[in-house]
């Protein structure tokens, strides 16, 4: 089923293609090639593939290269992502297979949006280090994707982007397709050409390989947009923040950038399920800065599993296993008591005595808030009084107290009980510790 949707979709994407040839005089357009691209992206469907990232990493101010493995499993369901990371820092070479030390100090990611909710989890080797991050705001999906998918080109993202190309190209006031075509890897690709606020783009787009990109680059200089601000946007909390840093490559400039090159390759075409998917992409970036600093980092990205027709139930995918004792931090909130993730959902880390206290001085407030019965000022009850004498309807022309005025007294004794109640509970936590 999967494979007959996917061939459908690429005859009409290449019917399309003809159609606008034609209609161009025989002169495609560079609109035309952003749709198609955008089509079949949109074919791959669901998805789940499995890859590899080496990376390596250079600074005029190191005198030696650092390289990184990555692990990663990649889910999409169209809306859904989950992704998983494995990262080993500092292995020495790019064909060098990684230590015991390296694997026990792995650093461990898993993200996911599961349709209402963003989990950023950060896995450690025991629960009490580990942490995860809820969020409702779904923008958080699309930047993680552009930011910390190995595969990012793949998708449309360009190095230093958070935008995808099509949408960048699609807002671009200078854009045009170069006459001819050009070989990348001995296929022939159409190139457009645009000049944008996030800077100076070349696309190539290989018609028979279904309207995939082969090849990009990008540079970016003074206004131009890196990740979200100005590539020239100094940074001058980095200056403290080096103070601290005890990594093994060095940390970046506190001053913007002059200028940022990134490049691509994508190779290794081939048919899944009808569909036409680039297994393997090479890509570097080369940060300029003032005083001749340089930092250029590069990478290799395969593809080591595609599957276009998923079976996420039997994969886990986009649920969170989330192990008992993670720290949990959410969005938007800054509880007085910190919360830990237990029985599947976040919960105050405070022991049973703690709770008890706090759900007593919640009863409390709830009691006293049934008696509270605020009174008018005196003129309104007497005024009341003469007219319950007159008869039993209200007359709703006489002065009534404002109703914020009556709840106020009882809304400020409800607020001075509880936080007096968390108070004391947290005093007498302290107090039972010694502290």
């Amino acid at each position: 089923m999967k494979q007959d949707s996917a061939i459908i979709a690429i005859l009409a994407i290449f019917i399309v293609s003809e159609a606008c040839v034609a209609a161009a005089g025989g002169r495609v357009q560079a609109a035309q090639l952003i749709q198609l691209y955008s089509e079949h992206q949109a074919a791959l469907g669901a998805r789940l593939e499995r890859g590899l990232r080496i990376q390596s990493y250079t600074d005029t101010k190191a005198s030696r290269v650092f390289w990184s493995r990555e692990e990663s499993r990649f889910c999409f369901d169209g809306d859904r992502v989950d992704q998983s990371t494995k990262l080993l820092r500092d292995i020495g070479a790019a064909d060098a297979q990684p230590t015991r030390e390296q694997e026990e100090h792995a650093v461990q990611r898993r993200a996911i949006w599961n349709g209402q909710s963003w989990y950023d989890i950060g896995i450690a080797r025991k629960p009490e280090d580990s942490f995860v991050k809820i969020s409702a705001d779904e923008s958080w999906k699309d930047q993680y994707v552009a930011l910390a998918y190995p595969g990012g080109p793949l998708a449309g993202y360009f190095p230093g982007d958070e935008e995808c190309i099509t949408d960048i190209l699609g807002n671009a006031e200078n854009v045009s397709v170069r006459d001819g075509l050009e070989e990348v890897n001995g296929v022939s690709c159409y190139v457009v050409e645009a000049t944008t606020a996030s800077g100076r783009y070349a696309v190539w787009i290989a018609p028979e390989h279904g309207y995939n990109i082969a090849k990009g680059e990008v540079r970016k200089t003074g206004d131009d947009i890196f990740h979200g601000k100005p590539v020239s946007t100094p940074h001058p909390e980095y200056a403290a923040m080096a103070e601290n840093w005890n990594g093994p490559m060095p940390f970046p400039p506190a001053t913007g950038m002059l200028e940022f090159i990134g490049t691509f390759e994508a190779s290794g075409f081939r048919q899944i399920d009808g569909v036409w998917v680039p297994m393997k992409v090479e890509w570097s970036s080369t940060s300029r800065y003032e005083g001749g600093r340089t930092l250029t980092d590069s990478s290799e990205y395969e593809r080591l599993e595609m599957d276009l027709s998923p079976d996420f139930d039997a994969a886990g995918a986009f649920v969170p296993d989330i192990p008992d004792g993670t720290k949990v931090r959410i969005e938007g909130e800054n509880p007085v008591i910190p919360l830990k993730w237990r029985d599947g959902e976040p919960r105050p880390d405070v022991n049973g005595e703690i709770l008890k206290a706090i759900d007593k001085s919640v009863e409390d407030v709830l009691a006293n808030i049934e008696h509270i019965a605020p009174s008018a000022p005196r003129e309104i009850q007497d005024a009341q009084a003469a007219s319950s004498e007159k008869t039993n309807t209200v007359d709703y022309k006489q002065p009534q107290a404002p109703r914020s005025s009556l709840m106020l007294p009882g809304v400020v004794l409800a607020i001075a009980l509880v936080f007096g109640g968390i108070v004391w509970a947290l005093r007498h936590k302290r107090g039972s510790n010694g502290v």
